[in-house]
């Protein structure tokens, strides 16, 4: 527990003191009997208890923002970042991140990890059933993605060997990709500068479910992060 947690954790337990003492003072200054007295009280361990406690929960876990669809917004934080972490079924997303991710690693020298769903495995194929039958290009989704990421490989390389812009500053960010096997449970964009995670639902597209957005330094996001990084240490290079 951070120290920020701790200070937010005593503020609360504060609050919930100074609130469970104004529901005894306040019915023994109006003179209320004994018995509505203890339910005055009552309810203030329940009113105190959960705005203190619900509170610190929230501030935990440091919800900063949920939208519908909303992982494609606000690409400036890629742009900014020096650290990135994505992983999806096609992450056909990627597309509309590529200028951000660029800059990311051309500006900033970012580190850039992909993980995307085995397009061979059965996993894949179950995922991309619609309702009705029906079937979207998902393998298709999924090359598309890699071969953006191939030709910002292509660029950084370019200008590695000498062959960039005159006076180009040294590159030294890079952007890998893998290929994972397992359930997938989230899509992730994970930086040093905020963390987005929207769950995968059956029938839906990931313009149509729930984003959210924390602080990089919460608890979930520390979870978030190293699911990321077991499921990158066992996943594998060619579909």
């Amino acid at each position: 527990m951070s120290p920020n947690d701790i200070k937010s954790l005593l503020i609360n337990l504060l609050a919930s003191v100074v609130f469970l003492f104004l529901t005894w003072l306040i019915p023994t200054l109006l003179g209320i009997s004994q018995p509505i007295s203890l339910i005055f009280i009552l309810l203030g361990v329940l009113v105190g208890g959960f705005l203190g406690w619900g509170f610190h929960f929230l501030r935990t876990l440091r919800i900063a923002r949920v939208r519908i669809g909303g992982y494609t917004t606000d690409l400036n934080n890629l742009a900014q970042s020096t650290h990135i972490d994505m992983m999806g079924v096609t992450l056909h997303a990627f597309i509309d991140f590529r200028g951000p991710v660029r800059n990311a690693i051309f500006n900033h020298n970012a580190q850039v990890r992909v993980l995307l769903l085995d397009p061979s495995c059965e996993l894949f194929k179950k995922f991309g059933t619609r309702p009705g039958g029906q079937t979207p290009s998902l393998q298709g989704e999924s090359q598309d993605v890699v071969d953006v990421i191939k030709a910002i490989n292509e660029s950084v390389e370019t200008i590695q060997k000498g062959g960039g812009i005159r006076d180009q500053k040294p590159v030294r960010g890079r952007i890998e990709y893998k290929y994972y096997d397992s359930i997938p449970f989230c899509g992730l964009i994970i930086t040093n500068r905020t963390v987005r995670y929207w769950p995968y639902l059956n029938h839906f597209h990931s313009s149509e479910v729930p984003t959210y957005q924390v602080s990089p330094n919460s608890d979930i996001a520390k979870t978030l992060a190293n699911e990321f990084q077991r499921v990158w240490d066992e996943s594998h290079l060619n579909p």
